[in-house]
């Protein structure tokens, strides 16, 4: 997972912003992947932990429904911040 640096500056705050620190967060404090993956295994597809990563990052932006997912379902950033392990899924997928 790549690390982030936190400094002082006069650039406009996007609202990836908190993906990253939320990212940061569950990889490092928790143990959200194997935990939820071994009571809640998927046999193919998007991992059950991409999932529930992808709605926090989705919270994190203020955003409370997963149709909010269409608009950053593209997007490298969101992915490679939350560290997901697949695509992140469509809408209709969940």
């Amino acid at each position: 997972m790549r690390t982030y640096r936190l400094e002082q500056s006069d650039r406009e705050i996007t609202s990836h912003v908190g993906v990253a620190l939320i990212g940061a967060a569950i990889e490092k404090y928790t143990s959200l992947a194997q935990a939820i993956d071994q009571v809640l295994p998927k046999r193919h597809g998007t991992p059950t932990s991409d999932m529930i990563k992808t709605y926090l990052g989705i919270m994190a932006q203020g955003k409370n429904d997963f149709q909010a997912i269409n608009n950053i379902r593209n997007d490298a950033f969101f992915n490679q911040a939350l560290g997901l392990s697949h695509q992140i899924p469509t809408e209709a997928s969940i």
